[in-house]
């Protein structure tokens, strides 16, 4: 039969296990998710500047096609002037070809503005793309090897919650008096922050640090199959043995 601190020292080491590895498996399942977000989010970025440059050449056409009808425009009522010969019609055509000259010159201004700006999306375009395609590349290396890193710190917790049970059945069939109390601390909730489970370290109990009667200490030191617990917190109380030591 093992000792009683025994199968509490182990118990308590694959219990740290499983909070190791959950840490760490939280922290890989963040950082996947910051590499898919960045992602997302350059990727969104990209279209939306796609969709800004579509509708900066949308308008670009639409000014073309206003500084043609403004050019036929003059170039029709230039014929009719020539042609005409009367001076009233004479100065109504040249006024309005003076009003459709200005316009035109008015277009082309933005025209041009909208052709700098359409050059300038284009160059903000090319960064956000290249700039996909470097998170993309980091994205495609790192995410596999985190994802099997993942799968092994999972698989690695099951197997020690299964060792856990293994523990905890040896406990309530050989020890049911202790067994009662672990169950019992396991449902308190006010344990949640808490250890159940503690060594004597430095003549202290180190769920809570408050030292431990001598009296209890040389209990658990003269017999590894004796047991109690905090008089402060309630933890179960063992005592490390080199033996114990991985």
């Amino acid at each position: 039969m093992i000792p009683i601190q025994k199968l509490l020292s182990s118990l308590e080491r694959f219990q740290e296990k499983i909070i190791e590895n959950n840490s760490q498996i939280d922290q890989i399942e963040k950082r996947i998710n910051q590499l898919k977000k960045q992602l997302e989010e350059i990727k969104d970025k990209v279209q939306k500047k796609k969709d800004e440059k579509m509708k900066i050449e949308v308008q670009i056409k639409e000014t073309e096609l206003m500084i043609k009808e403004e050019e036929e425009k003059i170039r029709k009522w230039e014929i009719q002037l020539r042609e005409s010969r009367k001076f009233r019609e004479q100065k109504t055509l040249i006024d309005e070809i003076a009003e459709a000259k200005r316009e035109k010159s008015k277009l082309e201004d933005e025209a041009l503005k909208l052709i700098i700006k359409k050059e300038e999306i284009e160059k903000e375009l090319k960064d956000l793309e290249e700039e996909y395609e470097e998170k993309q590349k980091r994205a495609e290396e790192e995410i596999p090897k985190l994802e099997l890193e993942l799968q092994r710190l999972k698989t690695e917790s099951e197997e020690n919650h299964q060792k856990i049970k293994e523990i905890e059945k040896n406990i309530k069939e050989f020890y049911p008096e202790v067994s009662k109390i672990y169950e019992e601390l396991l449902k308190d909730s006010r344990n949640s922050n808490m250890k159940i489970i503690a060594s004597i370290e430095d003549e202290s109990c180190s769920s809570c640090n408050v030292i431990v009667f001598a009296d209890i200490r040389a209990k658990l030191y003269a017999d590894p199959n004796s047991f109690d617990t905090c008089p402060n917190c309630g933890a179960i109380l063992y005592v490390k043995v080199e033996e114990d030591s991985e």
